[in-house]
């Protein structure tokens, strides 16, 4: 009724049945909804309505993603591509973040490492607007085979990663803040800036920068091999 459609083709649209249905009324659904921008848009790339963005070969910018990442030293710095695979990371983010071997997913990093839980000192919420993120980011790519297999893997190594899938949060809107544990620099508080490489969709630039001057000592000292104490 707040929408001005009638409840049967309200059900269809609900369950993916409906054909053509029109921007203006996934508009008036959201507006009825109470929805945010960032779920309106999420609704809108499910149905087709946002355009798909360019999913280009990494090496194409690898160059460029190293140079960028270098050149935030020695703070932390790295880059995501579309299925949050760690593309690039400068060498104190591959220090802080245990970015090795097999860690070299975030979400992987985040659910299954091991040390996750010590490394990321407020685990819960990180994990859950991780998730809100991804799902968020990856609406555009329904039906991708290789977003399937992550999230199906995802799901069967982490029962808190399933258990937050399902609620099928939305959140476009990254943390501004980030709190690091390291066994050697202890709590790190971070400002966490993430930009959208223009220059080829799908990958984000992420720079950590630490909130204080303490921090910022602790990783200087830490970079150039000083005592840390």
């Amino acid at each position: 009724m707040l929408a001005g459609i009638g409840a049967s083709w309200y059900t269809w649209i609900e369950q993916g049945r409906a054909k053509n249905v029109s921007p203006n009324i996934l508009a008036a659904i959201a507006d009825a909804l109470c929805l945010n921008e960032g779920q309106r848009q999420y609704m809108m790339r499910l149905a087709g309505y946002a355009t798909p963005s360019p999913r280009l070969s990494p090496e194409n910018h690898r160059e460029l993603s190293t140079s960028a990442v270098n050149g935030f030293l020695p703070n932390p710095a790295y880059v995501l591509d579309c299925y949050w695979d760690i593309d690039v990371a400068n060498s104190t983010a591959v220090r802080l973040l245990g970015i090795e071997g097999q860690w070299t997913n975030y979400l992987d990093l985040l659910f299954n490492h091991p040390q996750a839980a010590n490394r990321f000192p407020h685990w819960e919420q990180e994990a859950a607007n991780a998730v809100a993120h991804f799902r968020a980011e990856s609406a555009e790519m329904l039906g991708d085979a290789r977003l399937d297999a992550l999230i199906t893997r995802l799901r069967d190594t982490s029962p808190v990663f399933a258990k937050l899938w399902d609620r099928y949060h939305v959140n476009d809107e990254p943390p501004i803040v980030q709190v690091l544990n390291h066994p050697e620099l202890g709590e790190l508080p971070l400002t966490r800036l993430s930009l959208d490489v223009t220059s080829r969709s799908g990958l984000k630039l992420v720079l950590l920068r630490p909130r204080s001057a303490d921090a910022a000592d602790r990783i200087n000292r830490w970079v150039d091999g000083s005592d840390t104490r």
